[in-house]
């Protein structure tokens, strides 16, 4: 059975509202897990307190066990939402699978 040029924008289209649903629903609806989530949190929280972007720290000790690209987007998300937040700090990790699940249906 083929399937015509609508019939799979809409099948896009609901893919991507289901994909949009079940990553940012209740984003922040729970507290950070432990271990790393709060140490990713405060990682953010310090790099935009110091104004210093580019050694990530947690309570005076560097923190390289993420590029600080991602230290960045949780700052920029917690700008965004109005102050940093358990939905800010999940929000770039959501973002990023929405682009892979993104390209995957491309694919």
């Amino acid at each position: 059975m083929k399937v015509g040029r609508a019939g799979r924008l809409g099948l896009g289209i609901v893919l991507a509202g289901y994909a949009l649903w079940a990553s940012l629903w209740g984003l922040g609806g729970y507290a950070l897990i432990d271990p790393d989530e709060p140490r990713y949190a405060q990682a953010a929280v310090e790099m935009a307190a110091s104004g210093d972007y580019l050694v990530p720290m947690v309570s005076g000790e560097v923190r390289l066990n993420k590029p600080p690209l991602f230290y960045w987007l949780e700052v920029a998300a917690g700008a965004a939402l109005g102050g940093q937040s358990e939905a800010a700090s999940r929000l770039p990790s959501a973002v990023a699978g929405l682009a892979i699940a993104f390209i995957v249906f491309l694919l």
